[in-house]
């Protein structure tokens, strides 16, 4: 929400803090600002719009879109969100684009979903604690997010640094394949619908839509890319 808000009101670059977790010298643990920070780049360039998110029942959760278009390509990208994070019921979410913004022919190409089981930091919380090896604040969660393996002392996950670092390097062809496949994209799984208007109707100004439908899980960000025919 706080980058969409930023992008809304103009801001094209930002310099921020870390976006990675370094194990060693050749073995960086992606977080999820880098993740999100990775979308952006590819949307550098495109016209920037944002979008109304209607949900089919209210769930207490919150949304926010936005979608960049370029000549040959058109990125969406969807935050669905609680502020209580134990809560997760995720929303069936319905987008109506303008058919001025994204053209009627556009299809979707492909889709990323990043949510706590795609998380690379979540899943690494969930094996230290299989492990024995999470310290007593993740041990007595609250609701806090997952943050660092061993980095920055009260925020680690890791009861013991030297252990955390170990478990992670020996598990680290599962880690990395886990962040390789988050921006890997995969088929759509929602539905796309045109509402094209007359010719008569363009003159007096209606404009044809496409509705994009699918379920956002909660807490999770959507990527959609859309190509031409």
């Amino acid at each position: 929400e706080t980058f969409i808000g930023m992008r809304e009101i103009g801001t094209d670059r930002i310099w921020h803090w870390a976006v990675f977790e370094r194990m060693d010298a050749d073995k960086v643990l992606l977080m999820s600002n880098g993740w999100l920070y990775s979308v952006f780049d590819r949307m550098r360039g495109g016209e920037l719009y944002s979008l109304p998110v209607t949900t089919e029942m209210d769930h207490g959760n919150r949304q926010r879109a936005m979608i960049s278009v370029k000549e040959d390509e058109a990125i969406l990208v969807l935050a669905n969100w609680n502020i209580d994070r134990t809560l997760h019921q995720p929303d069936r979410v319905s987008l109506g684009i303008p058919s001025d913004i994204l053209p009627e022919d556009w299809a979707p190409s492909g889709m990323l979903t990043f949510k706590q089981e795609s998380s690379v930091f979540d899943v690494i919380r969930d094996d230290l604690k299989a492990a024995g090896l999470l310290s007593q604040k993740h041990l007595d969660h609250r609701g806090e997010p997952a943050t660092t393996v061993v980095s920055r002392g009260y925020h680690s996950m890791a009861a013991d640094d030297e252990n955390g670092r170990a478990f992670v390097t020996e598990n680290w062809n599962k880690y990395l394949a886990m962040m390789e496949d988050s921006l890997t994209l995969k088929p759509f799984s929602g539905s796309v619908e045109s509402h094209g208007v007359s010719f008569w109707k363009r003159l007096l100004g209606s404009r044809g839509t496409t509705t994009v439908r699918f379920e956002a899980a909660s807490p999770s960000v959507t990527v959609i890319v859309f190509k031409g025919s």
